[in-house]
C-alpha cells in the first residue's frame, strides 16, 4: 500500500481502503447464478460449518473451515450470540473471526420475525472464498428500513477483502465495523452519527504477515 490506513499489529497485519489507496480497486464479486444459500437456524447463530478449499492462515493458525454468523461475522472457532458488538481484542467478542459488519443483524433464518430479510451466499474456489450479506435487515427496534448489502472475501494468502456496496439506515454505530478479533486496528465505516441510504462502493483490504525493515 502507498497509504496505509491502520496497523501493523504485532502479526504484521496492516489495512487500507479505495477511498485512501490509489492502488485499491472497487472489487465487488457478483457471485450470483453460481453461489450458496447459507441458513441460519436463528438471527443470533452461525449456521453449519463450511467446507473451505483452501487451507487459510490467521495469526499462527491454519483454518480449513468457517461459521457465518448472522450478526455479520465470519469466524473459524466456536459460534457466539453476542450481538452487541463492542472494542476489542475484547474476550467476550467473537474470535478467531473477521468482522465485516458485526451488529444486531436479522437475515433470513429459521426463527424469523416478520422484519427478517436478506439473505446470505457464499462462493468458494482455489483461489478466494466470497460470502455476501445481501441487502440483510438490521433488528427492527430503533433501527427501522435498515439493510445492509456486504461481502468477506478470503484468500488462500492470509489476505482479506471487505467489500460495502450499500448500506442503508438511520442509525449510530457506537463501535462501527472491524476486520479482525485479535490485536489488529479497528477501522470505522461510518463516523457520522446519522446516516441515510449510502452507496458506499468501498473496498477495505488487510495484508497479512508483512515482513517490516
Amino acid at each position: 500500500f502507498e497509504s496505509v490506513g491502520g496497523g501493523p499489529d504485532g502479526s504484521g497485519n496492516i489495512w487500507s481502503d479505495s477511498d485512501i489507496e490509489p492502488g485499491i480497486q472497487i472489487d465487488w464479486i457478483e457471485i450470483s447464478g453460481i453461489e450458496t444459500t447459507y441458513t441460519f437456524p436463528d438471527n443470533d447463530e452461525a449456521g453449519a460449518s463450511i467446507e473451505m478449499p483452501f487451507d487459510f492462515p490467521f495469526y499462527g493458525q491454519t483454518y480449513s473451515q468457517c461459521i457465518v454468523n448472522a450478526n455479520g461475522w465470519v469466524g473459524f472457532g466456536s459460534d457466539n450470540t453476542e450481538w452487541d458488538n463492542t472494542s476489542i481484542p475484547s474476550s467476550g467478542a467473537p474470535r478467531p473471526a473477521i468482522f465485516g459488519f458485526w451488529d444486531d443483524l436479522n437475515p433470513v433464518n429459521d426463527q424469523c420475525n416478520q422484519y427478517c430479510s436478506g439473505d446470505v451466499y457464499y462462493h468458494s474456489n482455489a483461489d478466494r472464498m466470497v460470502i455476501t450479506f445481501d441487502a440483510v435487515a438490521h433488528w427492527w427496534t430503533n433501527n427501522e428500513n435498515a439493510f445492509y448489502t456486504f461481502q468477506v472475501v478470503i484468500y488462500p494468502s492470509g489476505n482479506v477483502s471487505l467489500n460495502y456496496q450499500t448500506i442503508r439506515a438511520i442509525i449510530q454505530l457506537p463501535s462501527g465495523c472491524r476486520m479482525l478479533q485479535e490485536t489488529w486496528a479497528s477501522k470505522f465505516l461510518m463516523t457520522t452519527p446519522m446516516c441515510t441510504t449510502i452507496s458506499l462502493a468501498l473496498s477495505l483490504r488487510h495484508l497479512t504477515g508483512l515482513t517490516w525493515e
